[in-house]
């Protein structure tokens, strides 16, 4: 995703230094409140602080089931979202994407089944380790198969269909050309970056 990264800080801007910082959303609204970063790549932010933000969507991502290698539905490449009825299920944690777990929840009911959510992991790697060791399955964005995913298999589902946007954020108040530069250059591109990200 960030192949535009090295370019910004070797070409365009060699004597600025950008860090990368990974957090969930939650720390990344906290860091933005105490001015540690300056641009964040998320899910869309809560409606309440959405006005302090411009954000534009980055790449789309879709919902997958994750099960483990050993699993029965290890075999399948694709399966209807009713199959994971019986099934113990792993899903982010609600605290750190909100919109993305009450999206699985509605999905689940659509479905015709409540959800037997046994954890809610805060990190997604922390999501593929528990579904390896075959705690149970996951359902979870498509782009976390870029983290350590071995002993995992990823199943698309054919009744599921919900367009997830991952989104560039940065405040409003920013008056910084080079933040206004690295957006620009982010922005231009997305379609690399979804292409990385498919």
């Amino acid at each position: 995703m960030f192949d535009f990264y090295g370019r910004f800080s070797s070409q365009q801007y060699p004597d600025v230094h950008v860090t990368l910082f990974e957090m969930t959303a939650t720390e990344q609204i906290e860091a933005f409140k105490d001015n540690r970063i300056d641009v964040g790549f998320s899910r869309p932010l809560p409606s309440g602080i959405m006005d302090e933000f411009n954000s534009s969507d980055i790449y789309i991502y879709k919902l997958v089931a994750v099960v483990g290698q050993h699993h029965p539905l290890a075999e399948y490449s694709q399966i209807e979202l009713g199959q994971l009825q019986p099934q113990k299920l792993i899903i982010f944690n609600r605290d750190e994407a909100v919109g993305l777990f009450d999206d699985t929840i509605m999905l689940c009911k659509q479905a015709g089944f409540s959800a037997n959510i046994i954890s809610q992991p805060k990190h997604m790697q922390t999501l593929l380790t528990e579904v390896a060791a075959g705690l149970g399955v996951a359902i979870a964005p498509y782009c976390i198969r870029k983290l350590y995913s071995q002993g995992c298999h990823f199943l698309s589902f054919t009744d599921a269909h919900k367009a997830i946007p991952t989104q560039l954020h940065v405040k409003r108040a920013n008056d910084r050309a080079t933040v206004d530069a690295f957006v620009a250059l982010a922005l231009h591109n997305k379609a690399k970056i979804a292409k990385s990200m498919a």
